[in-house]
């Protein structure tokens, strides 16, 4: 190791994705504290609070038992819905049983935000609009470009 260079420079080159960053999604999922942040993802801006994998996926669940199932046959609809929120109930159940999470997250992969907003870098409005209800996002964190603290507000 070169004089001017960190240890954590080193540790950088094997883990691919921003470090410091990963540090604040696991604190995220061993607390459930909410972070603001501003993510640069392919060009766009996405903005919330990062959130616990936990609250991610038991929203996730809460989310899927209110869709309107395209099936007209109620029957089907049912078991569409019995079988999704299974397929998602088992990250959850994972999560719950562990809150630390240090075997299941260990260096986690994922980020999620809570009241999330994307903007194009065209356009000053977010997806969803002002008033909309903002929703939860889900990304890797290597395709993470950048970050930055604090969330972005639609200008007035």
């Amino acid at each position: 190791m070169d004089q001017g260079e960190s240890p954590s420079r080193e540790n950088e080159s094997a883990s691919p994705g921003d470090s410091f960053l990963k540090l604040l999604v696991d604190a995220a999922n061993k607390t459930g504290m909410g972070i603001p942040v501003t993510l640069t993802v392919g060009g766009l801006l996405i903005s919330g609070q990062l959130a616990a994998r936990r609250d991610y996926f038991h929203a996730f669940a809460q989310t899927l038992r209110n869709v309107n199932f395209t099936p007209s046959d109620s029957a089907a609809a049912a078991a569409a819905a019995s079988f999704l929120e299974e397929a998602f109930a088992r990250p959850l159940e994972t999560a719950a049983e562990s809150p630390e999470e240090p075997t299941i997250i260990g260096d986690p992969e994922f980020l999620h935000l809570r009241d999330a907003r994307v903007w194009h870098p065209s356009d000053d409005r977010s997806i969803p609009g002002s008033g909309s209800t903002a929703v939860w996002w889900r990304g890797q964190l290597t395709a993470v470009d950048g970050w930055t603290l604090g969330t972005l507000e639609a200008a007035t």
